[in-house]
């Protein structure tokens, strides 16, 4: 075997040990890998680097490629399993896929207050003052909201509300 074959069999391996494994991003250490000695792996470790650079660079590209594919079939794997989990019979098990889910969105920082009350007992003031409370923390509603309670205003003034059943009636 001429020694051209042996030197690109070790850069060929210089750059598979340069990219992966526990000497990844070592130049010395993929050097020793490969076989040079303790004495001269950092001077052969760092002529290697920049004289192979480019097929480094291919090398670890491809890398990042199949890392990628790997990661997207399993994150399918595992939305599917979570699918499944929010069908699931067990409320508990439901509860725990949902938080799991929102946390991965990154919803799961926010504090969602859920305050079940009788809303029918109240008046329309007192409903628009709860929604005004609740949304004082949604810069991008308010104007909306006042929007609303503008033409609300405005109504009033023009069409003034009708007198209820005890103002009708005649006092003498």
């Amino acid at each position: 075997m001429a020694k051209t074959t042996i030197d690109r069999e070790k850069q060929l391996k210089f750059i598979e040990c340069y990219t992966s494994g526990s000497t990844a991003g070592n130049a010395k250490a993929s050097a020793m890998q490969v076989g040079y000695t303790e004495k001269n792996s950092k001077k052969m470790g760092d002529y290697l680097k920049k004289k192979l650079a480019d097929e480094i660079r291919v090398k670890q590209e491809q890398i990042l490629i199949d890392n990628k594919q790997k990661i997207l079939f399993q994150s399918t794997d595992a939305i599917s399993v979570l699918s499944n989990l929010l069908h699931d019979e067990s409320s508990t098990v439901k509860l725990n896929a949902v938080k799991m889910v929102l946390d991965y969105g990154n919803f799961g920082q926010q504090n969602l207050n859920v305050k079940l009350d009788k809303t029918e007992n109240k008046s329309d003031d007192e409903l628009l003052a709860e929604l005004q409370e609740l949304l004082a923390g949604m810069p991008n509603l308010s104007p909306e909201l006042k929007k609303y309670t503008e033409i609300k205003k405005e109504k009033e003034e023009i069409e003034p509300e009708a007198p209820n059943e005890l103002e009708k009636r005649v006092t003498h």
